[in-house]
């Protein structure tokens, strides 16, 4: 996928089915100019969220399997990246 100056990989895709919906969940790897960052998108019916998730993998690798585990909803999403965030800073000091 390209958006400008911008390239997205997909790294990782899983469907998990909750109920009569179906979830997808895609992890991005998105290179902005020198740049690389990644991100997680959550589609869900009409429902459709994309965050940032830093750039360092482990820690996206590790989100993306606790977002597709926690069968995390595209509106909750945002919650769960600002929590991990927050995480990785207290974690750090």
């Amino acid at each position: 996928m390209r958006n400008g100056k911008n390239t997205a990989i997909c790294l990782a895709s899983v469907r998990k089915r909750v109920g009569s919906s179906v979830t997808l969940y895609r992890l991005y790897l998105i290179h902005c100019g020198e740049s690389r960052r990644y991100a997680i998108r959550i589609t869900c019916g009409d429902e459709e969220k994309c965050c940032c998730f830093g750039r360092d993998s482990a820690e996206a690798l590790r989100a993306f399997g606790m977002v597709v585990e926690g069968t995390v909803t595209p509106c909750t999403l945002e919650y769960v990246a600002e929590d991990l965030a927050t995480e990785r800073q207290l974690s750090r000091r």
